[in-house]
């Protein structure tokens, strides 16, 4: 499987900004916004961090069905849904993915995973509290 390295810029202005002008973070740092009650700013997350607090946050409230649908419906790319529902604001994209996969359509897929991670790690949770 080939893979490709994508580097484009949001078509959104990057909020981020340093004492020395317009911010260079990519979605290796990100620094903005908030998942449950966790503050971003507090430490250092990268993209597949942050898609992992997303997701665990959207179990805890119930909510994974309907952004599932929502996402793949394709009514808002993860990036928007994270922006809008979380306040996460990333920088450049800086990630590997296939290389006939839009840069879209892999955050789709990283993301949908990170649901079903956490699903599974909620399911076994519960078995062993069961016991």
């Amino acid at each position: 499987m080939k893979t490709t390295q994508v580097r484009a810029v949001e078509s959104q202005p990057v909020a981020l900004v340093s004492q020395g002008g317009p911010s260079n973070f990519t979605d290796l740092y990100i620094a903005q916004g908030r998942i449950g009650q966790r503050h971003l700013s507090s430490a250092c997350y990268s993209w597949g961090e942050i898609l992992t607090m997303a997701a665990m946050e959207l179990w805890r409230r119930g909510e994974t069905d309907a952004v599932r649908v929502t996402l793949k419906a394709r009514r808002q790319t993860v990036r928007e849904f994270l922006r809008e529902r979380f306040g996460v604001v990333t920088g450049a994209r800086q990630y590997w993915h296939r290389e006939n996969w839009t840069p879209e359509r892999a955050e789709l897929k990283e993301f949908l995973g990170a649901l079903r991670d956490t699903k599974a790690v909620k399911r076994r949770t519960t078995a062993i509290n069961l016991r």
